[in-house]
């Protein structure tokens, strides 16, 4: 959803707020490169941000603060944010619907989400985009392919509340599958559609990009739930068993063979609701065949992950790799461990420089 900008020639911060972390990167056009500026991140509490909404925007910001001033790598200079929307709090939906005006379209728009959304219109902020203009195959009468998104106007609301303490302007809202699918685009030239899977700490987004974003949905499996799964296994307290995620994870180690059988079922589940979320596609647009699985998210960085998955599974399974397509030098680049904790981030701050 579209913000009207006041500070427009400003440079554009990309601000991923997770459950427990914000996550800032800031970009620059240099030539036909794609240059970092700044990017930090900031930790928070746990239960400041319940069900998408920040309880407490003071605090949030305050955690922010220090990365904006002096501890960021690099230095921030814009002034307008385009901010991440969780995507489990996020109602999107791709409608067909008969070719009409755009007036018509918008009323149209506004009895389908009183369908599909289960909250009154008044709650939410909703925004739209029009995705195919085809043929329906049956009776040869046009239609549209429309990509719904609504967020609750409680986190939105929230989100404001933190800019306005941080005196930032904001440019526009995003739900963060739509950053990761801009963000293929600097990854990517392929034309065959590709599944994105967002690894985060406590769900996983998944949406299908077909040159746009077709569907997305979420999975009551995060990262967290692989440590907690490893600590019981292991009797160990979480901060060893997320240095151990870090440094080993599912490959070669001394704990390898009991890691792995505390977590293969839950990553197991996870292919599952992939597969299920591929299957969904493909019968709808059974011309098309999704091969690519895309990771992202900081939950990707454990070792062996993204292998173990391509063994169980028929898919190309790639994991993100953002920075090497970025100039980051003089910068120094995030650890291992860190890298794709702000592929959000990333994708956020590409609208700042150009891409759409």
């Amino acid at each position: 959803m579209q913000i009207p900008l006041t500070y427009k020639n400003s440079p554009l911060i990309g601000f991923d707020i997770g459950s427990q972390t914000v996550k800032l990167v800031q970009l620059a056009k240099k030539g036909s490169k794609t240059k970092v500026v700044g990017y930090g991140f900031a930790s928070f509490p746990t239960g400041i941000v319940l069900e998408g909404i920040i309880s407490d925007p003071k605090a949030v910001g305050d955690a922010v603060k220090p990365i904006l001033k002096q501890l960021a790598i690099g230095k921030f200079t814009g002034k307008r944010v385009s901010a991440s929307l969780p995507v489990a709090k996020t109602f999107v939906r791709t409608l067909d619907l008969p070719k009409m005006s755009k007036s018509d379209l918008n009323q149209a728009i506004e009895l389908q989400s009183e369908q599909y959304i289960p909250m009154a219109a008044s709650d939410l902020y909703m925004d739209y985009e029009v995705i195919d203009e085809n043929i329906e195959a049956d009776d040869k009468e046009p239609h549209l392919s429309v990509l719904l998104a609504a967020s609750p106007r409680a986190i939105v609301d929230s989100y404001v509340q933190l800019f306005d303490y941080l005196n930032f302007e904001v440019d526009s809202f995003e739900i963060s599958m739509a950053a990761l699918a801009r963000a293929i685009k600097l990854t990517s030239s392929t034309n065959q559609p590709i599944l994105l899977v967002d690894f985060g700490y406590s769900s996983t987004g998944l949406t299908v990009f077909d040159k746009v974003l077709r569907f997305t949905g979420t999975v009551d499996i995060g990262s967290n739930n692989l440590t907690e799964k490893i600590g019981d296994a292991l009797k160990m307290p979480l901060d060893s068993v997320n240095k151990l995620k870090v440094k080993f994870g599912i490959g070669p180690s001394a704990y390898q063979a009991k890691v792995l059988t505390a977590i293969a079922p839950t990553i197991d589940q996870l292919i599952s609701e992939i597969t299920k979320a591929i299957k969904y596609y493909e019968d709808r647009k059974q011309e098309a065949k999704i091969t690519t699985v895309v990771f992202s998210g900081g939950g990707t960085n454990m070792p062996g992950l993204l292998d173990y998955i391509a063994k169980k599974t028929k898919w190309q399974v790639q994991g993100f790799d953002l920075w090497s397509k970025l100039q980051v030098k003089p910068l120094q680049l995030p650890v291992r461990a860190e890298k794709n904790i702000y592929d959000t981030a990333i994708g956020l701050a590409l609208k700042g420089v150009g891409y759409d």
